[in-house]
């Protein structure tokens, strides 16, 4: 797991460096897609999710959010 300041946005991501499954589809899955709908409706445009398998292997989701610091 990894969390990093981007400018003005935060990014995190989660790898997974062992081989396994075939990719998820991001269209099943119930908490996937709940997860990705409540994203976009927190920060609409400012928001960013990507998942799949990185050249160097295993599987790796990213989600990029807009930076609030209170």
């Amino acid at each position: 797991m990894r969390a990093a300041r981007d400018g003005d946005r935060l990014e995190l991501t989660v790898l997974d460096d062992r081989p396994g499954h075939a990719t998820p589809d991001a269209t099943r899955g119930l908490g996937l897609a709940n997860t990705i709908a409540r994203l976009r409706e927190l920060y609409g445009a400012a928001c960013s999710f990507e998942m799949g398998r990185p050249t160097e292997g295993g599987f790796r989701v990213r989600v990029g959010v807009a930076l609030r610091i209170a």
